[in-house]
């Protein structure tokens, strides 16, 4: 659980925060696509939470592997519940980080 502080980038942006949240089914298969996507050993790329992954990639995840995360834009005073076993990320709305592909 988060909390979004006010700030004047979320209001002009319409939140503080963009999650996406993955089915805790999906776990293994984001895993083994962000290991392929790097070219140094990672021993668990969803854990260690060194990657964003792009809207390119969620397009690609959505074809190829029918994964399809829940996005949320968490406004300020909104607080987020992550299920357990569930794959996360979360970025401010103006700051998107692509590493790996």
């Amino acid at each position: 659980m988060t909390y979004a502080a006010p700030s004047e980038m979320a209001q002009s942006r319409g939140g503080a925060a963009v999650w996406d949240i993955f089915p805790a089914n999906a776990t293994d298969t984001l895993r083994s696509y962000l290991g392929e996507s790097v070219s140094y050993p990672v021993d668990d790329p969803v854990l260690r939470q060194q990657f964003y992954i792009s809207r390119p990639q969620l397009d690609e995840l959505r074809e190829k592997h029918n994964i399809k995360p829940w996005r949320i834009h968490q406004n300020p005073g909104d607080a987020v519940f992550i299920p357990a076993g569930c794959a996360h990320q979360v970025s401010p709305p103006c700051e998107r980080v692509n590493v790996g592909m």
